[in-house]
């Protein structure tokens, strides 16, 4: 769909073209397109939490989005043939925390709002404190990545992580222990030991 800058233009039940239009102010032009299914998808999440949200980001230049940290293969980074991602919040910071949470855990566990946005066309979810991605790229499959200062150990998502997420936050991987750090010096272990016990019989 394509929106314009500073156009009150409503593309759902409440947004407007003006409020999907990129934040970026090096941006050359005044209009551009965004996926139907990012629009579709942040309209249901308005009407199911019942309260007003914001959309933070949507398409960035490479400039814009280097300068607020974001990953060098960000989604944001796509404009054509049109915007495929972008983050968003409750506008009221009170009730915000909860919300998100609420949102995240569902999605996490492949609940109804998740089964829904991914109906919609939704294949990228970030999770964090104060926000929600979302992204309609061409992923080889459905992406989770969970930066809640909340999230467990073991936090039940049952979609793995197979991009690098939005803002550059590194991942710890857990390295596969290596046995050949045991096995090698054993054996020239044994090997020195053999060695000295052939001496010893020759003499």
């Amino acid at each position: 769909m394509l929106v314009r800058k500073n156009n009150s233009t409503k593309v759902s039940a409440n947004f407007t073209e003006a409020e999907y239009f990129t934040k970026s102010s090096d941006f050359r032009g005044d209009s551009h397109n965004v996926s139907d299914s990012i629009i579709e998808a942040f309209q249901y999440l308005r009407t199911f939490t019942g309260v007003a949200w914001k959309i933070t980001s949507t398409g960035r230049t490479e400039a814009h989005n280097k300068s607020v940290g974001g990953a060098t293969a960000s989604k944001h980074l796509i404009f054509h043939p049109e915007v495929v991602a972008a983050d968003g919040q409750p506008s009221s910071s009170s009730g915000r925390a909860a919300i998100l949470k609420q949102i995240s855990d569902d999605i996490l566990n492949k609940g109804a709002i998740y089964n829904q946005l991914v109906s919609l066309g939704i294949r990228g979810f970030g999770l964090y404190d104060s926000f929600i991605h979302l992204d309609s790229a061409n992923r080889a499959q459905i992406t989770v990545w969970n930066m809640r200062s909340d999230k467990k150990k073991n936090d039940g998502r049952t979609t793995p992580i197979t991009a690098q997420n939005e803002q550059s936050i590194e991942r710890t991987e857990t390295t596969p222990f290596n046995w050949n750090y045991i096995l090698i010096p054993g054996v020239l272990i044994l090997v020195f030991f053999g060695s000295i016990k052939r001496f010893f019989r020759v003499k």
